[in-house]
């Protein structure tokens, strides 16, 4: 795992999570609620699959010499699909993605929010055609969040969708070698 990563996600936890515990934002604001409709789950469900293929798929033809070993994927593995997804999501469909909607409404919010999600990961040192993946994931779990009417279906995709480039991927393009 990069040293980076939990500096990054440190801020993106401690910002809406500060917000709420001082008041300024309520964990429903942030869409931290549970989904009533089970269409949102079905959604979530068929999107699964798409998310984590398109994941997979880009981890083989772009992501080339990631790797690990046994140790770092105990450690990855929790962080992955945990730990940065919450975060993320936490932050950017949470936090940012409300802010916005409350000025410039759905649409332009979720563009906006897509872009700074993509460019986010490009500063983190992806590589350009990573910051147009985290784009158009970002504009796939922004609209899921903001139509569901809650984070947690896009915190799930986001989980497939690191699942597919960081611990499948890798380990397909390793297959026969030793971890």
């Amino acid at each position: 795992m990069r040293w980076d990563i939990p500096l990054r996600v440190m801020p993106m936890t401690i910002i809406p999570i500060g917000l709420v515990m001082l008041s300024f934002q309520s964990a429903d604001d942030l869409g931290l609620v549970i989904v009533n409709h089970n269409s949102w789950w079905l959604i979530t469900a068929v999107l699964i699959v798409p998310v984590f293929i398109t994941a997979f798929l880009f981890s083989l033809r772009y992501i080339s010499g990631y790797g690990f070993s046994k140790g770092a994927l105990a450690l990855e593995l929790p962080f992955y699909l945990i730990l940065n997804p919450i975060a993320e999501e936490v932050f950017f469909r949470g936090l940012l993605l409300h802010l916005l909607n409350d000025h410039f409404g759905i649409g332009v919010s979720v563009a906006i929010v897509s872009v700074i999600f993509g460019f986010h990961h490009w500063i983190a040192g992806f590589s350009m055609k990573f910051l147009l993946l985290a784009t158009i994931g970002g504009l796939v779990f922004g609209v899921v969040a903001m139509l569901s009417g809650s984070i947690l279906p896009a915190i799930i995709l986001h989980s497939v969708a690191d699942l597919g480039l960081f611990v499948f991927g890798p380990l397909y393009s390793r297959r026969g070698k030793p971890l």
